[in-house]
């Protein structure tokens, strides 16, 4: 199972190029997701050893701290809860279509090794899941 680390960080901020707004991701516990206060993006739920558990997105323009908004709804589910302990957010330019958005949450999750529900995209490059 692939962990988030520098080399991790620095391949997804490469790959959401200039659509990503921040330059470093940081982890965060889950517990202060009140602080995530972006309406568009992607965050990346980790474990215990910062693994990589879940890719996913939100782009709730009417919903204040959208992202933890979401993440709240996850954690109601107990197996989440147990086993989510932080998040990487990864904070979209607002002025994306929702479906640029989902574009850039089936990259990643494929990037990372977690693709979820998401069939692979037909986009005009190829991505490959990262290695360590």
């Amino acid at each position: 199972m692939l962990h988030w680390s520098s080399t991790v960080s620095r391949a997804v901020v490469e790959l959401l190029g200039d659509d990503l707004v921040i330059s470093q991701p940081q982890i965060r516990p889950l517990h202060h997701t009140a602080a995530l206060l972006h309406h568009v993006g992607l965050y990346v739920a980790l474990g215990l050893a910062h693994e990589i558990l879940y890719v996913g997105m939100t782009d709730r323009f009417h919903t204040p701290s959208a992202i933890g908004a979401r993440l709240g709804e996850h954690l109601t589910e107990p197996e989440k809860r147990d086993t989510w302990l932080s998040v990487v957010e990864l904070p979209l330019r607002e002025d994306l279509e929702r479906r640029e958005v989902a574009r850039h949450e089936s990259r990643v999750g494929v990037l990372l090794g977690r693709p979820g529900g998401h069939r692979r995209g037909t986009g005009k490059r190829e991505i490959t899941t990262l290695r360590l």
